[in-house]
């Protein structure tokens, strides 16, 4: 199910009573009454997307003439939804999108936002203290715990499994982010990829648990890319001056957050269902427009080594070069 949180100012009415009106695809950046132009943008929900909602309030993508309408949608719906033209932006982690392109989707990048953080920043691999598990490999063949059996974290506790030498593939059980510590205390999986801040929420409640690692920190360099912004080619083509306005935008929203952390997590807060309390708790996000390449290389190859994909995208089309 999608849940819309719209911000509405008079640059973006038009777009919303459009979106509210009819089901099928509208042309969402073409230039409103104001003569401004707009962009209809699908979120995954998390405490990053606040970076999107303040600078919104803050008027920075108004002053490139552009307005937003933002909506808040689950998982790899978000890839869909932008290929059916229900949004013209995407964001996500990189996965959803590429297993699309692997697939013959033309999708592109159009700004990267949050980057891979130091070991422990980017959520962790839950496993019960009396379970023996001291290593990666110790979960080959396990039944474990994630959101989904293609989610970035099931990759890459997948990938450091791989890397410290074990053979067999995990079973994964799809489980929501608030019931995977329960499920790995309660020994119904041995082990589970929980995000923050559910990973420390497990922790705190269930005194049996402990982390076993970060397996994104594994895989990944710190400052690789990690989530980011994305429309089909067509779009980025035929619609280039919205995008490039959103870029914008983005690029001067990405400076203040840096900034700023404690303000993104409190505007993030409520679309990650935290109360800020928690969400500030959550270690400060670095977020970078720039795309590092070399982390998208090491995910592919993750990725074709899972048999995830069978050949790999076309990384220059991807990233628009």
């Amino acid at each position: 199910m999608t849940s819309r949180r719209t911000l509405v100012s008079a640059l973006a009415l038009l777009s919303a009573l459009t979106m509210a009106g009819c089901g099928g695809a509208v042309e969402g950046s073409t230039p409103d009454d104001a003569g401004g132009l707009s962009l209809r943008v699908g979120v995954v929900p998390g405490v990053d997307v606040g970076l999107l909602y303040l600078a919104e309030e803050q008027g920075l993508f108004e002053d490139q003439g552009l307005s937003l309408e933002i909506s808040e949608v689950q998982g790899p719906q978000v890839v869909t939804s932008v290929i059916s033209d229900q949004f013209d932006i995407g964001y996500a982690a990189y996965s959803p999108p590429l297993l699309a392109v692997a697939e013959g989707t033309e999708l592109t990048v159009v700004a990267g936002l949050a980057t891979i953080g130091e070991a422990g920043h980017n959520g962790a691999t839950l496993v019960r203290s009396d379970s023996g598990i001291s290593d990666w490999a110790d979960l080959s063949g396990m039944k474990v715990g994630a959101t989904s059996p293609r989610s970035l974290t099931t990759l890459t506790l997948q990938t450091a499994i791989a890397q410290d030498g074990g053979a067999e593939p995990v079973e994964v059980v799809p489980l929501p982010h608030a019931q995977l510590g329960r499920a790995v205390a309660d020994g119904d999986v041995m082990a589970a990829a929980v995000v923050e801040p559910f990973a420390s929420q497990a922790i705190a409640e269930f005194d049996n648990l402990e982390i076993l690692g970060d397996s994104s920190a594994e895989v990944f360099p710190v400052g690789g890319a990690y989530t980011g912004f994305f429309t089909t080619t067509e779009k980025a083509e035929d619609e280039a001056d919205a995008v490039a306005a959103f870029r914008a935008g983005l690029t001067e929203a990405v400076k203040y957050g840096n900034e700023h952390p404690d303000e993104v997590k409190t505007a993030g807060a409520e679309i990650a269902g935290l109360d800020v309390e928690t969400a500030l708790s959550l270690p400060d996000s670095h977020f970078d427009v720039d795309v590092d390449p070399a982390g998208l290389e090491i995910l592919v190859q993750a990725m074709l080594d899972q048999g995830w994909i069978n050949a790999a995208p076309d990384l220059d089309a991807f990233l628009g070069e």
